[in-house]
């Protein structure tokens, strides 16, 4: 006979993992916006030369599209999807854990980690981001 707490822990897990696994996939696609560039036709001629037509930080290192910002979303990204992995396992691990201390201790700690990396892959974001305004 088939244990009724396992088999609803087994449904509880499954459902977990893919909620998640939907969250994941929606922090993970980009959203595309198709919006027309209303300075286009008026930075023609002479208003070239004016602030509002003026384009910003192009370098190819640490423009807006640079190098160093990219690596920085790519790694940050990366560590955003390890740490929600994590977070998935300390769930399971928690729920698996039958009350026992130290599984728990475990599985929050695991989790502690892991919101502890999301937020230092959200401020280093934001800390590139910052310096490279600055140059």
């Amino acid at each position: 006979m088939v244990n009724v707490n396992k088999l609803i822990n087994l449904i509880a897990i499954k459902a977990f993992v893919v909620s998640m696994s939907v969250v994941i996939v929606y922090i993970l696609v980009p959203i595309t916006a198709f919006a027309a560039n209303a300075t286009d036709p008026a930075c023609s001629g002479a208003a070239m030369s004016s602030p509002v037509c003026q384009s910003g930080n192009s370098d190819p290192l640490t423009g807006p599209n640079g190098l160093i910002i990219k690596a920085a979303s790519i790694i940050s990204y990366f560590i955003g999807f390890i740490s929600v992995i994590m977070i998935i396992i300390a769930g399971i691990k928690f729920a698996t854990s039958n009350g026992s201390s130290e599984g728990v201790a475990s599985a929050r700690n695991t989790i502690i980690y892991a919101l502890i990396g999301l937020a230092i892959a959200a401020s280093s974001q934001l800390i590139v981001r910052f310096v490279l305004s600055k140059i």
